[in-house]
């Protein structure tokens, strides 16, 4: 499924509308940039995080970040938005899941 943006030029009055795919085709510095933001981001999060049971899932949070970052205008500054708050969620789950576990233990 495409998604479609809408581009509106400068003292345009009807919006222009183009394929979502189209958001995705990058040049190869930027793309170069993303993939480091990525990694960094990531690598910082892992370190926090000593339960090494998340870290699966939190890479795959980054990979599906990453994924619907690219398809906007502004991926770089959509990115640490996003992986951060889907990152805080697999914690945040872990946590609930964890404290169930151990009141079913008690």
């Amino acid at each position: 499924m495409a998604l479609l943006k809408m581009n509106r030029p400068i003292g345009s009055e009807a919006p222009e509308f183009t394929d979502g795919l189209q958001a995705t085709a990058r040049s190869g510095k930027e793309a170069a940039v993303f993939e480091l933001l990525k990694q960094r981001l990531l690598l910082r999060r892992l370190d926090e995080i000593p339960d090494t049971e998340c870290h699966a899932r939190i890479i795959h949070e980054a990979e599906m970040s990453a994924a619907l970052a690219r398809r906007t205008a502004f991926p770089l500054l959509l990115f640490p938005c996003l992986f951060e708050e889907r990152a805080r969620a697999v914690r945040e789950r872990q946590r609930q899941f964890e404290k169930r576990y151990w009141a079913l233990a008690a």
